[in-house]
């Protein structure tokens, strides 16, 4: 599990949207998140089909980008700066 960021860091902290995963700004490195249009497997370039495009690693079909900054956790949905987390902007209201 990643640390929780200190309060001056939130501003340049990421979070998941599905599983609330959270990075520094200096942990996170952006991987892109592909969808197969076939099968509609979600998956990463590191476990595509041939380890570095967007071919599904179940059918070999095309994938298409669903974001830039997938979440290294769960790898199902995208990571958003912790600012803009739902949670967090209504957690100051």
């Amino acid at each position: 599990m990643t640390r929780k960021p200190k309060p001056e860091d939130e501003a340049r902290a990421w979070m998941c949207a599905e599983c609330e995963a959270l990075q520094t700004a200096e942990e996170h490195e952006p991987q892109a998140l592909f969808e197969c249009v076939e099968c509609g497997s979600r998956f990463t370039r590191e476990n595509s089909a041939d380890g570095e495009r967007n071919r599904c690693p179940d059918c070999n079909k095309f994938g298409r980008k669903l974001t830039e900054h997938c979440c290294p956790e769960c790898e199902e949905a995208e990571m958003v700066p912790l600012v803009q987390h739902p949670e967090f902007v209504t957690a100051d209201l």
